[in-house]
């Protein structure tokens, strides 16, 4: 109901504005009414609102009854307002939904509307009412399009509404207001109607676009005998062609009444267009062949416009083709990039604007790695195409070079032009980084080409590039020498199968690009036989069989997507609403329809001429005339045409080239007429003349257009209307435009962008301007401009620092060591001399690292540097490793390297600290020589110099670089500023990460890790440095060898230490040296300080323990671990050891503890000598003899025995020092000798010894006993017991008394008990006894010669001395007593009883006796006493144990008998006593 009321308001709207203007009203009322009834119009209306009156329902009435009265208002030359009305009401029906897809016949109103606005007629008073009523059709057409039902509309109906809007905005005298608002009105046409493009639509030529709103019923449709359904197909492509030509045909300029305005609007909406259908706009085919011939044909003619506007609009079209077809557009893209985008960047007559605006756009594909991949993809590896990606990489390069002037005025290296060559240069790095690498290899996209690409398209792209190679190659020779280059080119494989063949010559004539076009008519001109057959061959192949025809006909060429009826005439016209085809008559055309070169019937000048466009025609006449009957007798055989025989085609031929000589030459006044040009060909057809229409469009077309050799050059402007229809079909014949590249041909082209871009963006980044502003001045007027052009530098840098992190991915995908070594390389050099700056403008330490702080270049470099270290230095640094130690060691001077770095690992004891040799601070670092080319007196003085004009450069832009402003300053001192600067140098280094960067080595490269050593032990051991010179004895400048202080080779050393540790687990590989090498270096260092220790010293024999500790190495390696730890006791000098010996013992401990698998032998050995060394150290002997009572507890295997006791006997005072030096308790070394005797019968298995002998001190007289005989446990229980007898001729009575304790105890208190009987002989005879005697040598050697300093003491010693003896004396014959049985088992027990009688007699004389053979022996009362008893008791038992009888009869003597002769000899009143003991008993029982 709604519907109906608003069409009846819109009825009466109508019927007032023709009741007031209409044409035939009058002003008498008389005669009104019958005037008023015999208006067909007011009719149409009256009757519209009858048959509204009986319904509500608008959807029930024909839909084009509906809006038929109002469009017969529009087209019925009506009045301006009544036209106005009728298009209002008309725009509001569709505004408010009344007419939708579905409504009863909406095509057919649809499809009227829009012809009734196309046709709309009115008579308006004033310029005014005429544009209201313009716009109002432009509003209704728009709304026409824009309605749900616009669907509907037909073909033809919406080439009629572009054509009547753009109609309107080219009417005069209309204005700007109304040409806008109609050029707004086409916008929006064309978004509409390109919008209705459909993803899933099927490539079908004519076929009708997919609905996009609610399709029509069809009853709708088909009602009605007027409208059938045939008749109102919706708008497809067919017509988005037809406005696509239109649209491309605003564009042209040689159009009639062309404009560069509407130039500007085609370009606009053809933007529009593409913006709209985007990628789906390649789906359908005849949009494409409109985009690659006219519309890329036009884009290509604009950009020769002087218009800046225009020729933006271009290059943003040729942008919008990239994105949307370029799978279609492969020659015409390469075609823009070298005749557009490269002509005009490096054009003379380029203004400023115009390179700028291309050089934007170059910047806006290279940020597209599909563009980048694809021009790789589809020029640089297809042999007949340019090497378009390696040119634009040239021309950046070209274009970004910075001027000759540099040095002198570096502010034109930051033009505008050199700046976006740049960012377009670092772009293109971007792009191969994103498509092919990533922080783990290839990226996403290029596993995503891989898988797309086969393995036959990778091969293939291989070849072509190896091919290409070799016609480049061939071209060059050819161009240089011509026809004798045929040898080399043969010798090249796969170019020139035979180079005497001529039709391999033709072949590779024909196919081989870039050949000089006069080389080749030398060629062909040439009169060897060779030459003349390879031009017949030539002239040829621009043929194919093609049947000859009696007699001259034309050939009609229908342009496709163009209709054309017959009029039965002969001649054609374009359908209604087409496009006017202004193109030349294509009858009689020859056309090249392919690379090998097709001839259709035609006129002989067409076909001279497409020969001629292919090679340079000699000057010679018989090689000219040659040449023109080949080609006669060629162009005769296959298309005659009205030619009756050859040789009226050679004449015929002949005169055309003096034709065109005639015309075209300069010197030739008096140009030869038509007449004149038939006349002189009269009867020259075999007596017949020549079509004289055929020889007037000879001449037409000769006069006129000069003959053009083609350079060959894609998209040459001076040749584009002879090669365009070439290029067109090479375009359809050529494949996509392929994306998809594997990522191994990354690599070249990596190589390609950067073997052009290296120095330069190297060089843009040593510019001091890039971070600093030039202009000094800061006034208020100039304060903006300068901020902006600051911001425009620091957008540049951050440009250039992501081109290097691309540069620097790429090098780690593709393993490109070499060129991110010499990148990161130059970095680092960079960065040396900014930090040379720092430290040689003198000054405090704080003024030092404000500079650094100050200075954005050298924290810019520092972060690059350092964070592509952490990055890709592990695996492919080497050589900068060098740079990169230097640079540290510099921030190491400056003093700003992080806390975290500098703090030092050291020992300690009882968790004390220990002291330390650097008690004050150590002198400044002396200066190092950078590792650069330039060194010594030259490298100082250019240092200087740099510096003296840097310094300035930081004055002047101190407070703008660092955050400072004026205000700033004058609230603060200049202490506070300097102050702030440093911290802020100090917090830089501190983000850079330099700490980890050590300790994470352990998944680095063998190359890198390699050079990183290598530069840290150059540091650590500078003699090597001058080692290494001495072969170049010869050279006449000899650098001076490089010195370092002792804190910076202290902080070198720790980093080797730090980097062992971290590789850990291949420290021993012998591929990469890493233990050996710091070792010998530290082992270097501890001679160096052998004599006098300093600091370094110190931290040399803390790394070595360091090292040893956290290494985790197989046993068979274990030892190199101890030989290291035992080279400071080797090395160091007593006076340097005892200073390092609580360090020592620290890292002993510390050493023993991580690696108990030490204790087995022979580690333990050269341990135990180690620590025996620290006997006598005040500080070290506790530590290290816990250490070694430690070892013997714990103590697995008997080989280390020996080892073990005499390294716990070093520790005992030595003989020489006073009562109250005692380092050790003697008791304590006691306890361990015990404890360590003990363990004997712990081991069950003991390897046989070879060589067994006692202690050093050795009582027994044979020193190097052998003791082979016996067994294992038995020779060890032995050595035991032998040292401690030995220690009781200790000068220390404590000492003595002790050691006889403890073997009481080891003989009488231990459980267990060795069971030969052998070994007890050799105790007795060879240790125990002769301990004895050493024990009364004492006392004779103390009453000759007394103690020095000591006073009064003579007698408590003698009385002590012969208590010890007599105590020695009583256990000697305590053991034999509890020992007997073991004793008596011996075999010659008898032999061995004499002789200890023998051993003991001296002890058992009188003082007042004769002496025995010892005559150093003085005897003693007390002694003899106790010896006497102990022997008699001895006696006694071993009489009633039946001893004596037993080893009698093992002897076959009696035992006792031979013992009381031994005794009569020197105690004959003993004998009696032994003999009353013994027999007393008997004669009692008697």
């Amino acid at each position: 109901m709604q519907g109906v009321n608003c069409v009846k308001g819109e009825i009466h709207s109508v019927l007032t504005a023709l009741r007031i203007h209409s044409n035939d009203a009058s002003n008498s009322r008389k005669d009104y009414p019958t005037r008023k009834l015999e208006n067909p119009l007011i009719r149409k209306l009256k009757n519209l609102y009858d048959q509204l009156a009986n319904t509500n329902d608008l959807t029930l009435i024909d839909t084009a009854e509906v809006f038929d009265p109002f469009l017969s208002c529009i087209t019925g030359a009506t009045n301006a307002i009544v036209t106005e009305s009728a298009l209002h009401a008309t725009h509001k029906f569709l505004m408010y939904g009344h007419i939708t897809a579905g409504s009863f016949n909406a095509a057919a109103a649809m499809s009227n509307i829009a012809h009734s606005v196309a046709q709309c007629q009115f008579d308006a008073k004033s310029a005014g009412e005429a544009e209201v009523v313009y716009m109002k059709s432009l509003q209704l057409l728009v709304e026409c399009l824009r309605c749900p039902a616009g669907a509907l509309l037909t073909d033809d109906a919406v080439c009629a509404m572009v054509t009547q809007t753009y109609t309107i905005r080219s009417r005069g005298r209309i204005t700007k207001l109304l040409r806008t608002y109609a050029d707004n009105a086409l916008l929006q046409m064309v978004l509409v109607i390109f919008a209705r493009l459909s993803p899933d639509t099927k490539t079908g030529g004519e076929k009708a676009i997919e609905w996009t709103s609610s399709p029509p019923d069809k009853k709708f449709l088909q009602k009605g005998s007027d409208t059938p359904s045939s008749r109102y197909i919706p708008y497809g492509v067919h017509t988005m062609e037809r406005v696509l030509q239109f649209l491309v045909k605003l564009m042209d300029q040689s159009r009639k009444n062309s404009s560069t305005e509407v130039m500007e609007l085609g370009c606009m909406l053809v933007r529009t267009a593409f913006e709209t259908a985007g990628s789906k706009i390649g789906n359908f085919p005849p949009l494409v062949r409109v985009i690659q011939d006219d519309l890329c044909k036009r884009v290509l003619q604009n950009s020769q416009i002087k218009n800046l506007n225009l020729l933006s609009l271009n290059l943003r079209i040729v942008y919008d083709l990239f994105n949307t077809v370029k799978e279609h557009l492969k020659v015409q893209l390469e075609v823009f990039f070298t005749s557009i985008h490269m002509r005009i960047g490096e054009g003379e007559g380029s203004s400023f604007e115009e390179k700028e605006l291309v050089l934007e756009s170059l910047v806006e594909f290279c940020n597209d790695d599909n563009l980048i991949v694809g021009l790789y993809r589809n020029y640089d590896c297809e042999v007949s195409s340019t090497n378009l990606y390696e040119d634009l990489c040239k021309f950046l390069n070209r274009c970004a070079l910075p001027p000759q002037e540099t040095k002198e005025d570096s502010s034109g290296a930051f033009d505008r032009l050199r700046v976006l060559s740049l960012e377009g240069i670092l772009s293109m790095v971007q792009s191969l980084a994103r498509r092919f690498g990533s922080e783990d290899g290839i990226s996403e996209l290029g596993r995503q080409d891989k898988k797309t690409m086969s393995s036959r398209e990778n091969k293939t792209i291989e070849e072509n590039r190896k091919r290409k190679m070799k016609l480049t190659m061939a071209a060059k020779r050819f161009n240089q020498h011509g026809h004798k280059a045929f040898s080399y080119i043969k010798s090249l494989g796969g170019v020139l199968a035979a180079d005497n063949d001529p039709v391999e010559i033709v072949r590779f004539l024909r196919s081989t690009p870039g050949l000089d076009k006069k080389k080749i008519g030398e060629l062909l001109g040439s009169s060897k036989p060779l030459n003349q057959k390879v031009m017949e061959y030539y002239i040829e192949s621009f043929s194919f069989p093609f049947p000859k025809t009696e007699a001259y006909r034309p050939v009609e060429k229908s342009k496709e997507g163009t209709k054309q009826e017959s009029n039965g005439d002969g001649s054609s016209e374009n359908v209604a609403g087409a496009p006017e085809n202004n193109e030349e008559d294509s009858s009689d055309l020859l056309i090249h329809k392919d690379t090998n070169g097709i001839w259709i019937t035609g006129r002989v000048d067409r076909g001279l001429r497409i020969l001629m466009q292919e090679f340079r025609l000699a000057g010679e006449a018989q090689q000219i005339n040659r040449i023109i009957e080949a080609f006669s007798n060629s162009f005769y055989s296959l298309s005659p045409g009205p030619l009756r025989n050859t040789d009226a085609c050679y004449l015929l031929t002949y005169a055309v080239m003096m034709l065109h000589t005639d015309a075209h030459n300069p010197r030739v006044s008096k140009k030869m007429s038509k007449p004149s040009f038939s006349a002189s060909l009269a009867g020259c057809n075999d007596k017949h003349d020549f079509p004289k229409e055929y020889l007037s469009q000879i001449y037409d077309e000769i006069t006129t257009k000069e003959f053009k050799v083609l350079s060959g050059m894609v998209g040459d402007l001076k040749e584009i209307d002879e090669s365009w229809n070439k290029l067109v079909q090479r375009s359809k014949q050529t494949g996509p435009f392929q994306v998809h590249l594997a990522a191994a041909h990354g690599r070249e082209m990596f190589s390609i962008l950067w073997d052009h871009v290296e120095s330069m963006i190297m060089h843009y980044f040593d510019n001091p301007d890039l971070y600093a502003d030039l202009n000094s001045t800061v006034t208020m007027s100039q304060r903006s401009r300068r901020q902006s052009r600051r911001q425009e530098r620091r957008l540049l840098l951050n440009k250039i620092s992501f081109g290097l992190y691309g540069v620097a991915k790429l090098c780690s995908v593709y393993s490109l060591n070499h060129i991110l070594d010499r990148l990161l390389s130059s970095l680092a050099t960079r960065l040396i001399k900014q930090l040379d700056i720092a430290l040689l403008g003198g000054g405090s330490s704080i003024a030092k690292r404000a500079r650094f702080g100050r200075s954005r270049q050298a924290q810019k470099l520092s972060h690059l540097l350092f964070d592509m270290l952490a990055k890709y230095g592990g695996k492919h640094a080497m050589k900068t490793w060098n740079h990169a130690i230097t640079v540290i060691l510099q921030y190491h001077e400056l003093s700003l390297l992080p806390e975290a770095l500098l703090q030092k690992f050291d020992y300690s004891l009882n968790e004390e600290p220990l002291a330390s040799l650097r008690k004050l601070k150590a002198p400044s670092p002396k200066r190092e020589v950078s590792t650069g080319s330039s060194t010594g007196m030259f490298s100082l003085i250019t240092s200087s110099i740099t510096m003296m004009f840097a310094s300035a450069d930081y004055e002047e832009d101190e407070k703008e670089d660092s955050g400072w402003s004026s205000s700033d300053a004058e609230g603060e001192d200049e202490e506070s500023r300097i102050q702030k600067l440093a911290a802020v140098g100090s917090a830089c280094v501190a983000t850079y990460g330099i700490p980890t960067l050590f300790i994470s080595t352990s998944a680095w490269a063998p190359s890198s890790l390699t050079h990183i050593m290598q530069a840290l032990t150059h540091v650590a051991s500078p003699n090597q440095s001058k080692d290494s010179n001495k072969s170049d004895t010869n050279s006449e400048q000899k650098e001076e060898p490089q010195t370092f202080s002792d804190s910076v080779v202290a902080f070198a050393i720790e980093r080797l230490t730090e980097i062992v540790i971290a590789n850990k687990h291949r420290a021993f590989n012998d591929k990469i040296p890493l233990f050996r090498p710091v070792v010998s270096v530290l082992q270097s260092i501890l001679q160096k300080g052998a004599d006098n220790p300093t600091y370094l010293t110190e931290r040399a024999v803390v790394c070595l323990f360091r090292l040893a500790t956290n290494l985790s190495v197989p046993s068979s390696q274990l030892g190199e671990l101890v030989i290291a730890c035992s080279s400071p006791a080797r090395i160091l000098r007593p006076t340097a050891f005892y200073a390092l010996g609580t360090r020592i013992v620290a890292g002993v401990k510390d050493f023993i503890s991580c690696h108990p698998e030490v204790t087995s032998p022979p580690h333990i050995t050269a341990l135990f000598s180690l620590l025996s060394h620290f006997r006598y150290h005040s500080k070290a002997a506790k530590p290290a003899f816990s250490i070694v009572a430690f070892l013997t507890s714990n103590l697995k295997s008997p080989s280390a025995f020996r080892a073990g006791i005499s390294s716990l006997c070093t520790f005992f005072p030595p003989d020489n020092a006073s009562t109250q030096w005692e380092l050790i308790p003697t008791h304590s070394i006691f306890d361990s000798l015990i404890s360590l005797h003990k363990m004997i019968p712990t081991w069950t298995s003991i390897r046989n010894e070879k060589n067994i002998s006692f202690p050093s001190k050795s009582i027994s007289g044979n020193s190097q006993a052998d003791f082979k005989s016996m067994p294992e446990r038995s020779s060890l229980w032995l050595y035991s017991i032998g040292t401690l007898c030995s220690l009781c001729g200790h000068t220390r009575d404590s000492v003595k008394h002790q050691a006889l304790a403890a073997i009481r105890r080891a003989l009488l208190t231990t459980g267990w008990v060795c069971e030969d009987s052998q070994s007890w002989k050799t105790l007795f005879m060879d240790i125990m006894l002769p301990m004895l005697s050493k024990l009364c040598n004492i006392e004779a050697n103390t009453q000759k010669s007394p103690v020095v300093g000591r006073k009064n003491n003579r007698g408590d010693k003698k009385k002590q001395d012969k208590d010890l003896r007599i105590e020695a004396a009583a256990l000697i014959f305590q053991v034999f007593l509890q020992h007997l049985n073991i004793l008596g088992e011996l075999k010659d027990f008898s032999v061995f009883w004499l002789k200890f009688l023998g051993s003991i007699e001296k002890y058992m004389r009188r003082p007042n006796s004769k002496r025995s053979k010892d005559s150093s022996f003085v005897p003693d009362a007390a002694l003899c006493t106790h010896v006497t008893e102990g022997f008699k008791n001895l006696v006694l038992v071993m009489a009633a144990g039946g001893v004596f009888s037993k080893a009698s009869k093992k002897a076959g003597q009696n035992l006792l008998a031979l013992t009381w002769n031994v005794v009569n000899t020197f105690r004959p009143d003993l004998r009696k006593q032994l003999e009353v003991l013994a027999t007393g008993p008997r004669k009692n029982s008697k």
